[in-house]
């Protein structure tokens, strides 16, 4: 048989027998897990980065607000009335 032709008897194996073929393994395999050790070193790495993003992120620190003075607050008051009223002459005393 040449070389060649070998790969093409593959093609003539029933299925089932390919499906066993690929479980040679007597039962399930045990998963791979980390030690608690290292399961601690990548979280304390993740920690870290995040402290490291959160520094990067950090906002300058706002002015303060400013308050509105009784004189101001008195004026703002004045000046809607004054529109309110001009607003009802105009349109009549619906609003």
């Amino acid at each position: 048989m040449s070389p060649t032709f070998a790969p093409r008897l593959e093609m003539f194996r029933p299925i089932s027998m390919v499906i066993i073929a690929g479980m040679n393994h007597a039962g399930p395999q045990k998963r791979w897990t980390m030690s608690k050790a290292g399961r601690a070193r990548v979280a304390a790495a993740q920690r870290a980065r995040w402290a490291a993003q959160k520094q990067q992120q950090a906002q300058p620190e706002r002015p303060k607000k400013r308050k509105l003075s009784a004189a101001g607050l008195r004026a703002i008051r004045e000046a809607t009335k004054k529109r309110w009223a001009a607003y009802r002459k105009a349109h009549g005393s619906l609003a």
